[in-house]
């Protein structure tokens, strides 16, 4: 091990009492070899415990510092307070707190909304790509009230960006009667500026999500607003959810909305006229299963 490691000296002592230069060489060194069961129970699992709990008081940490300054925002009382108090312009700051009521309510944060919504998040101004996501213009006070119904920004609306990424019970919460009653209380007609309602965002994510998960998120949306039928609107091109998730070849999701009553043989209403099997046949460039059209026929 000494040779290996450069320790002249101590070769050199080593050899002064009588050693063998033989086990000292590289070719004889012990294998390298796992922990041992006792070394990772001791050593292992306790430092990977530690950045777990490191890693949530962290996360907990960060929560609180983003309570702590929405609630801040909330209670100043004129726009030079505001600026004051997170250093930047008041439409800097109008423009962070308004994309983050989207992308809280896409990571399921419903503590985090209710207190955005509560700091007045979602007033219509146009932002620089033209979204109307942000706080009035003429608006100074953050506790001016929200308006939780704007349209804008990669979502929507707050309701397609609970619909398209958070879990069911953030969607629950944002169909809620409204934050004195513990939600939000938007209505799940609501649409996007692409015509998409609800149904459709939880059917459209990309990576083509869970298909219980969304089972789950359009039962709900089902049982809301007195009988409203999310499945049978149309988009802006005029494709029902069912077409979405025909082409985007969730064969679960399809026999969900067939079993509900969907009809797999009714035509997109765009110019291409397409029926949800053909849909399917399209999108995936002809190499659609058995599975995926089955359902269809």
């Amino acid at each position: 091990m000494a040779v290996g490691a450069g320790k002249t000296g101590a070769v050199r002592l080593l050899f002064e009492a009588g050693a063998e230069p033989w086990p000292l060489t590289v070719f004889n060194r012990p294998p390298l070899s796992m922990p041992s069961a006792r070394l990772r129970l001791k050593v292992v699992k306790p430092f990977v415990a530690h950045v777990e709990a490191r890693r949530e008081r962290r996360a907990a940490a960060h929560t609180e510092q983003m309570e702590v300054k929405i609630r801040r925002k909330s209670t100043s009382s004129d726009g030079n307070n505001v600026e004051a108090a997170t250093g930047g312009g008041v439409e800097e700051d109008r423009n962070q707190l308004s994309e983050a009521l989207l992308i809280t309510a896409s990571w399921g944060e419903e503590r985090v909304v209710a207190l955005l919504l509560d700091a007045g998040a979602g007033k219509n101004y146009p932002d620089a790509r033209g979204d109307t996501l942000l706080l009035d213009a003429g608006a100074c006070h953050l506790n001016s009230g929200a308006d939780p119904t704007v349209v804008g920004g990669s979502y929507g609306t707050l309701l397609g960006a609970a619909a398209l990424r958070a879990p069911v019970d953030t969607l629950d919460f944002v169909l809620g009667k409204g934050p004195g009653d513990g939600g939000v209380g938007l209505s799940v007609t609501m649409t996007g500026r692409e015509g998409r309602n609800a149904a459709h965002m939880a059917i459209a994510r990309k990576d083509g999500g869970n298909a219980q998960d969304t089972m789950d998120k359009l039962e709900l949306l089902t049982g809301c607003d007195g009988g409203a039928n999310p499945l049978g609107a149309l988009d802006h091109i005029g494709r029902r959810p069912l077409h979405l998730a025909a082409a985007a070849g969730r064969t679960a999701v399809v026999m969900y909305l067939l079993n509900r009553g969907e009809d797999g043989h009714i035509n997109d209403a765009d110019a291409d006229d397409w029926t949800p099997c053909g849909r399917t046949f399209s999108a995936t460039a002809g190499a659609a299963t058995n599975a995926q059209l089955r359902p269809l026929l």
